[in-house]
């Protein structure tokens, strides 16, 4: 085998590594974890201000289970009472059509129970965002649903 041949067979083997990699990377999925993020970031204040009103009640916050086949949401007791827009919203960051919404009512205790056998394995961001009389709640955390 000559030079020209190897070089030849170099040339051959780069170009298939780069078609290969062009292919999978044409194959990935790109979602943005939230479409509307321009839109989220101008309100992120209102958030961050929501967020306190929940550590001010002080205790454990939002508490996030999973017990045979439910996931269990337990917010505190005197952010419960007087509930009015409540929002549950669970964020899938590989997938964006495993993101979930849900009307978010717990009962006088501040908890509240949804199967997790509507909502596929993997890990997820919980965003809860509620008002109780006229004060903002709102959390954020990771969890895996198993």
């Amino acid at each position: 085998m000559n030079w020209g041949y190897k070089i030849l067979t170099v040339i051959m083997v780069f170009i298939t590594a780069m078609g290969t990699m062009i292919t999978i990377a044409m194959r990935q999925q790109n979602d943005l974890v939230d479409e509307q993020y321009y839109v989220r970031e101008l309100r992120h204040q209102e958030l961050i201000d929501a967020g306190r009103n929940l550590q001010s009640l002080g205790g454990d916050g939002v508490v996030l289970r999973q017990d045979q086949g439910v996931l269990v949401v337990r917010i505190p007791k005197a952010a419960a009472a007087d509930l009015t827009a409540s929002t549950l919203s669970l964020i899938c960051p590989a997938d964006k059509r495993r993101d979930r919404s849900f009307a978010f009512l717990p009962d006088t205790e501040g908890v509240f129970r949804m199967p997790a056998k509507d909502i596929p394995k993997g890990a997820y961001l919980l965003r809860l965002n509620w008002r109780s009389g006229t004060v903002p709640y709102y959390n954020e955390q990771s969890f895996r649903v198993d």
